[in-house]
């Protein structure tokens, strides 16, 4: 589960660089169109050479995130690569961020024994098991070892020579002299296991409370990613359409070069950020997935028990 969970957040890292890739080269395109655009007007005197200069240096600002972007995405890559075991190599894509499958909204009344199934949860029940079985141990071994009933079903010799004589408590042997000379010893090997199943039942609920603190960030993660990508989405849709405005406006000589500058400046960083919004959108699915164990099935929402604290939304 854990590489399940690795691999597809690697990938996604993955789909983010190539899409932010592609708004780097677009806008890389419309700032070389302004450039030229510029130039020409430079050379009828409509401006000035600030002008031109804008343009040019947002243009390097575009190349050199093309560097940078084309540079995490070759390293992603062979990350991956190692994650599915060969050389590093190109990845084959798939779907774009824009393109996966989304998972409906997660449902309501979860069962907190889904959490049951994570690695560490098992681990540390099995430990707790351990410790408290190594208690019945210790405390077998302080009482003395020996037959009470003979061949015929009566008292054994040995029981009955210690009831009728206790003067022949040594003649039964170390089975029952070893345990009694020893129960101090015994005594604090007890307390030692003790202790040591107290400090399992600390980790299983250090464990327990580890698990539900991930499946609530998971769930917050989902449920504000979703939000933010639809908020930054409509950011994207409004700063392009202002863009189209100022380049209209600025062929038109209606505006001046710094309108289409601020417009395309924030539109580029809007859609980069958004970008990044639909990877954590994504990632936080994943992480959900690896916090609830594996997932979850329609048919295991609404079984919840009177007391489940997993519940959909976060902090409600």
């Amino acid at each position: 589960m854990q590489i399940v969970g690795g691999v597809a957040q690697a990938y996604f890292d993955l789909r983010q660089f190539d899409m932010q890739l592609e708004i780097a080269q677009r806008t890389l395109q419309a700032w070389e169109e302004s450039v030229r655009i510029g130039q020409a007007r430079l050379r009828q005197g409509v401006i000035n050479r600030l002008d031109v200069d804008q343009f040019e240096a947002e243009r390097e600002n575009a190349a050199a995130r093309i560097a940078e972007l084309t540079r995490q995405m070759v390293q992603k890559e062979n990350e991956l690569s190692i994650l599915l075991g060969r050389n590093p190599s190109r990845v084959s894509r798939g779907r774009s961020l824009t393109e996966q499958m989304m998972p409906p909204v997660v449902p309501a009344g979860l069962p907190s024994e889904l959490l049951q199934r994570r690695p560490d949860v098992v681990q540390a029940e099995q430990g707790l098991a351990a410790a408290t079985a190594r208690i019945g141990m210790a405390k077998a071994d302080r009482f003395p070892k020996l037959s009470i009933t003979g061949i015929l079903g009566v008292a054994s010799p040995h029981l009955s020579r210690l009831v009728a004589n206790e003067t022949e408590f040594g003649v039964v042997g170390p089975s029952l002299v070893g345990p009694l000379l020893n129960a101090q010893i015994l005594g604090f090997q007890q307390e030692a296991v003790e202790a040591q199943a107290r400090q399992a039942v600390a980790q299983y609920e250090q464990t327990i409370l580890v698990a539900f603190r991930e499946v609530e960030d998971a769930l917050v993660g989902v449920s504000t990613a979703r939000e933010q990508a639809d908020a930054q989405e409509r950011q994207v849709n409004a700063l392009r359409s202002a863009l189209h405005l100022a380049n209209l406006r600025y062929k038109g000589g209606l505006a001046n070069y710094l309108d289409v500058l601020i417009a395309q400046r924030s539109l580029f960083d809007a859609e980069l950020s958004l970008a990044a919004t639909r990877r954590l959108h994504l990632v936080s699915i994943v992480q959900l997935y690896k916090a609830l164990g594996g997932g979850w099935s329609s048919d295991e929402a609404g079984r919840e028990r009177p007391g489940s604290s997993v519940t959909p939304g976060g902090r409600g």
